[in-house]
């Protein structure tokens, strides 16, 4: 289904992180530099970590059912202050290149 389990099971942390930079940067490379995905300038906009999230929750819910469930939610709680500490740095980024 994916290439990122077999890599992680083929090379360890090393195919691990090679698939994540394949996946992840070939989408990342799709939505913003190749910018098919357009978005205003003067507007704020959700990347795509939520999504990801989201899926990896759902997969783990319709794999093995609640109990999937619970054993997701910390990484869940994880990627959602990961987000909003990127989103915080961003707005601080953002505003002293304004003054």
């Amino acid at each position: 289904m994916s290439i990122w389990g077999p890599m992680y099971d083929e090379l360890g942390l090393i195919g691990g992180m090679l698939a994540s930079g394949a996946i992840i940067g070939l989408f990342w490379n799709i939505n913003h530099n190749m910018k098919l995905i357009m978005n205003d300038e003067k507007l704020s906009f959700i990347d795509m970590a939520l999504g990801i999230a989201t899926a990896g929750i759902v997969r783990d819910f319709l794999q093995t059912g609640v109990d999937g469930l619970y054993k997701s939610f910390p990484t869940f709680i994880v990627v959602l202050l990961g987000g909003c500490i990127g989103g915080i740095m961003a707005y601080i980024s953002e505003r002293e290149e304004m003054n």
